[in-house]
């Protein structure tokens, strides 16, 4: 097996086309090509790898790799919960980074084990402290330092107090998600009694929330890696018009209907799952546009009432 990398591409297409690659453009100095050429390998495919050493850095996350042995550090995207935190203050208007001295090293032998099923950091961790090194060596070479992870240097997103979404759509919507609370009302009209579908949704199979009627009953799943919480009416929707509310508070999630509570469950009980899904993968209205955000429905299962607006309010910055 030979080890290549995606900077080998372009000196191999360099030496396969004989081209030549000027030292200066328009006067500018070039930086000399990066990547080792594995068109030795067309005629010699059993020739020993001529890449021996790469790094690897992305969003903080590091890797090295020398001879077949690899070492890595996946450093998390994700937000640091406010000092105060309460049940779920997860604030993504607060930043503050992960300690890098934090992320978990692994170690992989990629000659037998090129799937990296078997970390091998404990049972050879004087490989592991070389790679370490080495990265930090080729990192300042290759000026990689100082590391930022995945929202530095990126501005803050706009917590908006109030967003209007209308009628069904034909896109999703970012939404950037702020702390508690979050009011989201949803106004519908139920034509007939046979009417259901999505209301909202926003995430896929694995996390995000979805408001839905289904055999008659108003639904509100949140979903987190699979694992979905749901809030349920016990009694279907009249025909006519309806103002239906989800309520995510500091102590519990509601679910109403025409100012009536149809559900509730501590906010405790609904830890991390009203997340920024909203924002990522973004909201939806009158029919799911991922893959279902819970396994009760499939496919896009659009509305078959109406829908007048999904109105959005939090905390706006």
């Amino acid at each position: 097996m030979q080890y290549n990398h995606v900077i080998d591409v372009l000196p191999t297409t360099v030496e396969l086309t004989g081209t030549t690659i000027p030292d200066t453009i328009n006067g500018y100095p070039q930086m000399p090509i990066q990547g080792i050429s594995f068109a030795y390998s067309i005629n010699q495919p059993d020739a020993p790898s001529k890449h021996t050493v790469q790094y690897y850095e992305l969003h903080g996350g590091r890797a090295m790799y020398k001879d077949g042995w690899k070492a890595e550090a996946y450093h998390p995207k994700t937000y640091k919960l406010r000092p105060e935190s309460g049940p779920d203050t997860r604030d993504i208007n607060f930043r503050a980074p992960l300690d890098y001295n934090e992320d978990q090293w692994e170690l992989y032998n990629l000659n037998n084990d090129w799937t990296e099923t078997t970390n091998l950091a404990a049972k050879y961790p004087e490989k592991l402290k070389e790679l370490k090194a080495l990265f930090g060596q080729e990192a300042i070479k290759n000026h990689v330092y100082p590391l930022k992870d995945f929202h530095e240097g990126t501005p803050k997103d706009r917590v908006k107090p109030q967003t209007v979404l209308y009628g069904q759509s034909s896109s999703r919507f970012p939404v950037p998600i702020g702390k508690l609370p979050v009011k989201i009302t949803a106004n519908i009209e139920i034509t007939n009694t046979n009417n259901e579908g999505i209301i909202f949704a926003h995430g896929d199979l694995f996390g995000g929330n979805v408001l839905y009627i289904k055999n008659g009953l108003v639904h509100f799943v949140m979903n987190k890696a699979q694992k979905e919480v749901s809030l349920q009416a016990s009694a279907p929707l009249a025909t006519g018009k309806h103002t239906i509310r989800v309520e995510f508070l500091t102590d519990k999630v509601r679910l109403l209907a025409d100012e009536q509570e149809l559900a509730v469950m501590p906010t405790n009980a609904a830890k991390g799952l009203l997340g920024n899904t909203a924002y990522s993968v973004g909201i939806s209205v009158g029919k799911s546009m991922n893959s279902p955000v819970s396994k009760s429905y499939s496919g896009p299962f659009p509305f078959t009432g109406k829908i007048s607006t999904v109105v959005i309010e939090q905390q706006g910055k």
